[in-house]
Parts: structure tokens; C-alpha cells; sequence
């Protein structure tokens, strides 16, 4: 597995992998109108192009490493919050690729990644829905701990019910 970072070239092939993994994630904590809703807010390539813009997003888009046959098959995004503290706003495998050890490989590559970037890097937190046990098991199982709760509303009368969680880098 390798990973290249992001630019706004990339805001239809991110578009185009979150589109494989949306729904299988999800169909099963939210409606399908409240999936469309939140797949266009955070996957259209224009709110992918502003978050990298003026978001302070960064992505990372992983594939498998195959050569010039090299599959694109998840993607990370993340911010820097100052003070040697990363927050990770996405990371997302394709279904098909679940449950095999690379989700864990692409995690583990990413903080390799913010030691590299940062040498004194300390903490990574994030928010998950706080239904999603399998995500939740995996994050666990990767040293993240639940340190808050947050309830954000999101438009159009949806909430984000979300676990923060955070480990050290």
C-alpha cells in the first residue's frame, strides 16, 4: 500500500471513492435522504475543492501497491490544530477491502505520516457516529479513547450524534 497527498485535481476521484463506501457504511445508522444530504455537503468536488482550500483539509489518497496497475482504494483527511495536536476529519477504506488488516496499515501509514510532518506531534482526535460499532471496535482496537460526546447539527433538521475520540501520535 502507498499514499500520495491530495490536490484540488483530485476532488472527483475522492468524490468517486466515497461514493463506493458511502452508503455500505452508513445505509444502516441514517435515512437515505439524510445520506444524499451528507454525501453532497462533505463529497461534492466543490466542498472537497473549499475544504482543501479554505478547510485547512489535507488528503491523502491511498492505493494499493501494484505498479502502473495500482488500484485507488481509501483515503484520509486530516487538519493540523496547532500546538503538535492533528485532527482526523475522514478515513475511509473500500468495503471490499475491510476486515483484512489494511484499514489498521493505512491508520498506522497516516501517523507515520504526522511523525514525519511534525516530529513533536502528540495527539490525533476525531469524532465517529456514535452507532457505528464496527468503527468504533476498530478504533479501540487502535488505542483511541472515548474522551466526549458532541451533538452538532448539521442543516435541514439532521445531527451528527458523535463519540470524540483521541489517542497518542
Amino acid at each position: 500500500m502507498k499514499f500520495r497527498k491530495a490536490t484540488t485535481n483530485d476532488c472527483e476521484l475522492i468524490n468517486a471513492i466515497a461514493a463506493k463506501i458511502w452508503a455500505p457504511t452508513y445505509e444502516h445508522l441514517m435515512s437515505p435522504e439524510q445520506l444524499d444530504y451528507m454525501f453532497e455537503m462533505m463529497y461534492a468536488p466543490e466542498n472537497l475543492r473549499l475544504a482543501m482550500k479554505e478547510g485547512g483539509q489535507t488528503f491523502l489518497i491511498f492505493s494499493e501497491d501494484e505498479g502502473s496497475d495500482s488500484q485507488d482504494i481509501g483515503y484520509v483527511s486530516y487538519e493540523t490544530l496547532g500546538d503538535h495536536n492533528f485532527y482526523l476529519q475522514k478515513i475511509y477504506l473500500l468495503p471490499s477491502r475491510q476486515g483484512r488488516g489494511e484499514g489498521k496499515q493505512m491508520l498506522e501509514m497516516f501517523l507515520e505520516h504526522l511523525r514525519a510532518l511534525d516530529p513533536q506531534a502528540r495527539r490525533l482526535g476525531l469524532n465517529m457516529n456514535r452507532d457505528n460499532k464496527k468503527a468504533l471496535d476498530f478504533y479501540r482496537r487502535n488505542a483511541f479513547e472515548i474522551v466526549g460526546r458532541r451533538d452538532k447539527p448539521i442543516g435541514h433538521g439532521y445531527f451528527m450524534y458523535d463519540y470524540i475520540l483521541e489517542r497518542d501520535i
